[in-house]
């Protein structure tokens, strides 16, 4: 259990709710801290207990029940993400690493415009893909283990990443050692001060304890980056990735479904959805037919007027190193 903020140092951390994991039998307590505002997931998991959750959660990519949406979000994924380092980098070359790369979609199109590109990623089943398929140069480690060149990209990206790790602080340190100076570091994390995650709290989309260990705001993120040396050069609470499905997946959350039934059952999350029984099964399809309609109109209003207000489910900055 901790017993202080792992950002601040702080020891005052207030109890907010309790989520409980689809493994039966676990549970686990989001604190946030009275001084920077962090959320921290409670008890911390190991790395290799936190395996187990990860493996009973898993995809089945060829058992997807609709193929075509399955598609559109891991084909979506990586276009938002490139567009937006082309937005600060058009027509350049250079240095990129990409920290938990996944399938490396990111990496391949960089690596086929000239860039020499590095992922990494802590489990080895993870980047089988882009390591077997892509041929792409990823890592198996922690990246404070990489050991690479001081100042050395001029591009480093964690899209939904740092909120899975044990020491965030400690892992953008070593990323402020190795980037050079004109190099830019992209961010990607669940918007913990968002409207949908201060209104649903334990039924929100993105809180997904015990994996999330830690749930970032944009104070307690541009606190981080500082300690880190970095600057803010870019802010925003727009995700086409994750934010208006979200809102719709939250919404039947708390309608009292299955927790998130709609997300499992579209992309056929095999470890949750094989433990429902026939009539638990079918009784959440069929709420879901009939209420998910009405929740994506309400959710995506919900989230453009979230967006208009600076409070979006998902939080993305583009930092720079401090001279």
């Amino acid at each position: 259990m901790l017993n202080k903020c792992n950002i601040c140092g702080s020891e005052g951390l207030k109890f907010l709710f309790e989520v409980r994991d689809c493994i039966p039998g676990f549970s686990f307590s989001v604190f946030r801290c009275s001084a920077c505002g962090l959320g921290i997931t409670c008890p911390q998991p190991s790395r290799e207990e936190l395996e187990r959750f990860y493996s009973a959660e898993s995809y089945d990519d060829n058992k997807t029940r609709v193929p075509f949406l399955a598609n559109y979000f891991k084909n979506l994924h990586p276009w938002v993400r490139i567009s937006k380092i082309l937005s600060y980098f058009p027509g350049k070359t250079g240095r990129m690493l990409d920290i938990g790369c996944g399938r490396g979609w990111q990496l391949k199109y960089f690596r086929d415009r000239s860039w020499k590109v590095w992922g990494t990623e802590l489990s080895g089943m993870a980047s089988v893909f882009a390591r077997e398929q892509l041929g792409l140069n990823i890592i198996i480690d922690d990246i404070k283990n990489c050991h690479f060149e001081k100042e050395y990209f001029d591009v480093v990206s964690l899209w939904h990443v740092l909120e899975h790790l044990n020491d965030p602080k400690e892992t953008l340190r070593e990323v402020g050692r190795i980037i050079k100076d004109e190099g830019l570091l992209f961010i990607s994390v669940p918007n913990f001060s968002s409207w949908q995650a201060r209104i649903f709290k334990k039924n929100w989309f993105l809180i997904d304890v015990p994996k999330h260990l830690y749930h970032f705001t944009p104070e307690n993120m541009e606190g981080i980056l500082r300690i880190a040396g970095f600057r803010g050069v870019g802010q925003s609470t727009f995700s086409l990735e994750y934010g208006f499905f979200s809102a719709v997946q939250s919404l039947l959350n708390a309608l009292g479904l299955e927790f998130n039934f709609l997300w499992d059952f579209l992309t056929h999350k095999t470890g949750k959805m094989e433990t429902l029984s026939k009539a638990r099964l079918f009784m959440n399809l069929l709420f879901t037919v009939l209420l998910a309609p009405l929740c994506f109109i309400f959710g995506v209003i919900f989230e453009f007027l979230a967006v208009f207000f600076s409070s979006g489910a998902v939080l993305t900055l583009v930092a720079r190193r401090k001279r």
